[in-house]
């Protein structure tokens, strides 16, 4: 498989998906929009998986790249091609294809259970209730017209959601492996939004320790996912 991967800043590469891709024997092609990477021509691949960031949807003045990226994705999800987008991946799926993201009232900063609501070719391939791993301040108000909704956490009601027959939005980080978490917070503006969000710095810690706690559990999930965006990528 031909994997395009859109990945929005240094510190939020593909992850545990990349090494999955790689084990696959999976062609990956890796697009750097935060340093100027141009979009390739569409037709030369199979799948996209857009990856998170610490931008916001609408941040266009900011970052002009979003602008030929939510076209990209527009193009992509009408053609009933598989996308996968990730946290932000997620959130430009739903701009892109009519929908709203608008900033939480209570950002949802923790590691706590997705529920699977619905029947799906790709989350069937995880339990029920799983633990994940959320880190965002902005979520899908109102998917796009004809989204289902197919999951939802405590504290965010669209976890995840497909669009059309093949395009699936997470708004958790399946991504994640041994150290990812302790990474992002070599980073003083993650260590910054963190004891902001959760109150301390003691907290922040907290959240990462329990993080990478669970990144066994968060790696095995992922392999599973690929495996089955990979059969629906076919």
């Amino acid at each position: 498989m031909r994997l395009l991967v859109f990945q929005h800043s240094a510190g939020e590469p593909p992850a545990a998906f990349g090494a999955h891709a790689v084990a696959a024997g999976d062609e990956v092609t890796l697009v750097r929009l935060f340093a100027g990477e141009p979009i390739p021509p569409l037709d030369a691949f199979d799948a996209l998986l857009v990856m998170g960031g610490p931008m916001d949807v609408w941040e266009e003045a900011a970052h002009p790249w979003l602008i030929p990226e939510k076209a990209a994705i527009r193009d992509w999800v009408r053609a009933e091609r598989p996308y996968l987008g990730i946290c932000l991946g997620h959130q430009l799926l739903a701009e892109a294809m009519g929908g709203c993201c608008a900033r939480m009232e209570t950002p949802e900063i923790a590691v706590s259970d997705v529920v699977v609501t619905e029947p799906d070719p790709l989350l069937d391939a995880l339990p029920r209730q799983f633990p994940a791993m959320h880190w965002h301040g902005v979520e899908v108000t109102s998917p796009p017209p004809g989204a289902t909704l197919l999951g939802h956490s405590a504290g965010c009601a669209t976890q995840a959601m497909r669009v059309g027959p093949r395009a699936w939005g997470l708004q958790f980080h399946p991504e994640l492996q041994p150290g990812t978490i302790t990474q992002w917070m070599a980073d003083p503006a993650n260590i910054a939004c963190a004891t902001d969000w959760l109150g301390s710095t003691d907290a922040a810690w907290d959240f990462v320790r329990a993080s990478e706690a669970q990144a066994e559990g968060f790696v095995a999930r992922s392999a599973a996912l690929y495996a089955a965006f990979r059969t629906h990528s076919s």
